[in-house]
């Protein structure tokens, strides 16, 4: 629709009680998706409400990010709000290869694959990989002239540092302006040192965080 509003909630827990640090990203210059602090992660309880409106069509990304100290006990959520305009609307796009998280520990490339419909003609697809989907400008170009025809590619991941990203797929449809609507990947791990290398609070951050903020909300 031309017209939209959100409501939605974040919970996490951690079972040993340790503090859940967080971090929470929106498309860039965009501030109509607002965050309300529930619980602040001490305790072991993270809840947030996100909430918000906007009449301006596109594609927005959110992104959040929560760990407890320890390099190894990370996650994050990453969802696409897709708001059409009257008359056109953005192509809707699934990413349905990878299913789940993935480990990449060789060479070897990443078999992505979608499907997308619109009630116009999409012109083609492009990829990208990022550590911060949010943020359009840390996106990595992959291949910005995919066919209409094809929904499955092969990522050549050879040249991306170990770390953790998500593969962005948008498509861009026939109409001027041009709606273009994407989906976000499961996280991709790229880990491909030895176990034995790496210690146990190495940093797995792809940028600075801000982990620790005093006084919280029940001082």
């Amino acid at each position: 629709t031309s017209g939209f509003s959100l409501a939605h909630g974040i919970f996490a827990e951690d079972i040993d009680g340790d503090t859940i640090n967080y971090s929470y990203s929106f498309t860039e210059g965009q501030t109509w998706l607002r965050s309300t602090v529930i619980d602040d992660g001490s305790g072991g309880r993270l809840t947030i409400k996100f909430q918000g409106s906007t009449n301006t069509p596109g594609s927005y990304l959110a992104n959040i990010f929560i760990h407890d100290g320890y390099s190894q006990h990370l996650s994050s959520q990453t969802w696409v709000i897709s708001v059409s305009p009257e008359g056109n609307d953005t192509p809707l796009i699934t990413i349905i290869e990878p299913v789940t998280s993935v480990v990449v520990e060789d060479e070897s490339p990443l078999f992505v694959s979608w499907e997308a419909s619109d009630s116009n003609q999409i012109l083609r697809y492009e990829i990208y990989i990022s550590s911060n989907p949010a943020n359009e400008n840390a996106w990595q170009v992959i291949n910005k002239n995919i066919q209409p025809a094809r929904n499955s590619y092969s990522v050549d991941l050879s040249n991306i540092p170990d770390g953790a990203y998500r593969i962005i797929v948008r498509a861009v449809d026939n109409q001027n302006p041009p709606a273009i609507g994407l989906d976000i990947s499961k996280e991709i791990l790229i880990s491909r040192k030895s176990k034995e290398e790496e210690p146990d609070d190495r940093v797995l951050l792809p940028e600075p965080q801000v982990i620790n903020v005093s006084p919280t909300s029940t001082d």
